[in-house]
């Protein structure tokens, strides 16, 4: 039985994912017809026993871009499975945007009392594409397969035999019968079958290099990226490298070479030189100003009297880089402002926001984050397929929170391990001459199939733990994994105490979540009992909290009917300090500049709402996205919101 809260929690799937191939010229209905199947049209009304629904528009499968209804009412099903402990017939039908399907009908057959007579088991529950699997049919501890029949359960076809050999990857499901007696179901999972590999390639983020700087190995298989799975050694000492990562303390040439699957790969020079030392000199127009967001401080560095303002970072002390040369805030406080070039730093300068008079508004930015640092803008390389990024919008706001996170860890007093990732991306790309401005962001691009969308839910884990929370999704269906992640697995158990992990949903089928997604239809739209600026308010409400524990993503929707999603990130926002009401919104967007080159921007949007449907309207007047509606918030809580702060 789920209670109040969990039904204000629970996060529908087809609600999170985000695709981001946009267009705000697209037609808001660009289909004309979706078909819906289930893969058995008979299910056990036991409470597990499950059937799966498929919906397919001109051939491709938009399972997850589409809602399940019950037919002959309003009724909306959670997800795309569908299981029950009452007995009947179920008739279904889905809808995406104004487009409606077909109805299917499946029959929930009534459990018997009688304990169960004959039982089904198998030799394995998961094998690979051309292993076969053998079947046993027992009664009271007796083998019986041979007066038995086995069934797939799909089509309701006997099995020639006890033995089933899989030919193609996917999930099946068995069932025996001995007369009129029904065993229990077993399902079988076939992979695609492991390949045998002869050749594997290493190759490393630079080849010269000073002592300190950190050389990055990548161990590619058949085009696949396997560093995880590879070991990387340094010929000379023949010892295997930690996390990939190689950080010279000595000039010299060293060698490398890697192991996958008792395979060796090519031999990787790398030349290391001494470091050269330069004096770098921070200067700042002035150091007193007022937190309004408009006064500013700008600054300049200097090397041996030459400027060189435009090729070095200015840090934030304890808050990350500073975008751009200026500094403004709204928030009163002493800033510690350091310029930094590669291993080298300048002096410190310490800036002064004085407080201004309150307006009746309050502005909150996430931990660390002003309007002029501490965020980050992963841009996209292009709108075409050219660059194969164009469904990503999911990653480039995973990797800025995890880029942000990642910051807090660090200036909570911690070293960052070394099998992360971090900093600038290092990849040039020649279609558009640059490289990512997050590295985080080529983790994404090379170790996932990006050909459909995905959320921050299944990529943030990923990245920390090495979960796959999306790999039970219809395949084809949404962006996938190609390698385990688990950037931070080795030392997670450590740092899990100290985050806020209470964004359970679905139901408790997962449950301790540092990410959760909130959204529309459950907490601020129709659907629930919330209407007019009570659905304003619950939304205000989500975001001050989301901001007070970490930062979150942003789904957003480009038309008022809940399509064309997209996902930014939120920094912060301005909130009406007599309603409660959130008034502002800063977001950054992978997709809010089309041509090259482009600059990480900063977002400001004003909240408003429109009774009579179920968003929440974001507007301006110099963004691409004019108008939009905000679909979802995913939420991501900072190192240190949790118990062990």
């Amino acid at each position: 039985m789920m209670n109040i809260k969990q039904f204000l929690v629970v996060g529908l799937a087809l609600l999170g994912l985000v695709a981001c191939k946009v267009d705000v010229n697209e037609p808001e209905n660009s289909i004309e017809t979706i078909e819906l199947s289930v893969d058995v049209a008979e299910i056990m009304a036991d409470g597990q026993d499950y059937v799966r629904f498929t919906v397919i528009s001109d051939g491709q499968d938009v399972t997850r871009e589409t809602t399940i209804f019950y037919a002959g009412g309003a009724s909306v099903l959670v997800g795309h499975t569908f299981h029950t402990t009452q007995p009947g017939v179920y008739r279904f039908y889905a809808m995406k945007g104004d487009v409606t399907s077909n109805e299917v009908t499946v029959t929930a057959k009534e459990v018997s009392a009688e304990p169960q007579v004959i039982t089904l088991t198998a030799s394995s529950m998961e094998i690979f594409v051309g292993e076969e699997v053998i079947f046993t049919v027992s009664s009271d501890e007796e083998d019986i397969t041979s007066a038995a029949t086995i069934y797939h359960a799909e089509d309701n076809t006997p099995l020639s035999g006890r033995l089933f050999k899989a030919t193609e990857a996917g999930t099946y499901r068995f069932y025996a019968m001995l007369g009129e007696e029904v065993s229990n179901r077993v399902t079988i999972t076939v992979n695609e079958p492991e390949i045998v590999i002869e050749e594997i390639t290493l190759t490393a983020t630079a080849t010269d290099v000073k002592v300190g700087e950190q050389v990055r190995f990548t161990v590619a298989a058949d085009h696949q990226n396997v560093t995880e799975l590879s070991e990387i050694f340094n010929a000379q000492e023949d010892e295997p490298l930690e996390g990939a990562v190689f950080v010279p303390e000595q000039a010299g040439t060293f060698e490398f070479y890697a192991t996958y699957q008792d395979v060796i790969s090519n031999t990787v020079t790398i030349t290391v030189s001494e470091v050269e030392t330069i004096d770098l000199v921070l200067v700042a127009s002035q150091t007193e100003i007022l937190a309004n967001g408009t006064d500013f401080v700008e600054f300049t560095v200097s090397s041996d009297g030459a400027d060189v303002t435009g090729e070095v970072d200015v840090m934030v002390k304890n808050g990350g880089k500073l975008n751009g040369t200026k500094f403004s805030t709204t928030t009163a406080g002493e800033y510690t402002f350091y310029a930094q070039m590669g291993e080298f730093k300048s002096n410190e300068i310490t800036v002064s926001a004085k407080a201004v008079s309150g307006s009746g508004k309050s502005i909150v930015f996430a931990e660390g984050v002003t309007i002029t640092s501490g965020w980050y803008d992963v841009n996209k390389m292009g709108q075409g397929e050219l660059n194969g990024d164009i469904n990503m919008c999911w990653a480039a706001s995973s990797a800025n929170m995890i880029q942000w996170w990642q910051d807090r860890y660090v200036a909570a007093g911690n070293t960052l391990p070394n099998t992360t990732v971090t900093g600038p991306g290092t990849v040039v790309f020649p279609e558009s001459g640059r490289a990512y401005e997050l590295a985080l962001m080529e983790v994404f691009y090379n170790e996932w199939d990006n050909r459909r969308g995905c959320n921050t839910t299944e990529a943030i884990p990923w990245f920390f733990e090495g979960v796959n929370y999306g790999a039970t999704a219809s395949p084809g269906s949404q962006a996938v994994p190609l390698t385990p992640g688990g950037y931070w697995k080795t030392i997670w158990d450590e740092v899990y105490p100290y985050m806020y992990h209470e964004y359970s949903y679905m139901f408790g089928w997962y449950t301790d979540l540092y990410v959760g997604e909130f959204n529309a239809y459950m907490n601020w739209g129709q659907g629930s009992s919330l209407v007019g600026v009570e659905r304003y308010k619950k939304f205000s409400d989500l975001v001050v909290e989301f901001i007070g524990r970490g930062v979150a993503s942003m789904t957003i929707s480009l038309n008022s009917n809940g399509g064309l999603l997209h996902a930014t990130t939120l920094w912060g926002y301005e909130i009406d300090n007599a309603t409660g009401l959130v008034t502002r919104l800063w977001i950054t967007d992978s997709d809010d500049l089309l041509n090259e080159p482009k600059q990480q921007l900063l977002n400001e949007y004003t909240v408003s709402y429109r009774d009579g449907d179920a968003y929440i309207q974001l507007t301006s007047d110099t963004v691409r996205y004019r108008t939009c509606f905000v679909s979802a918030l995913a939420p991501f809580s900072g190192y240190g919101s949790g118990s062990g702060r």
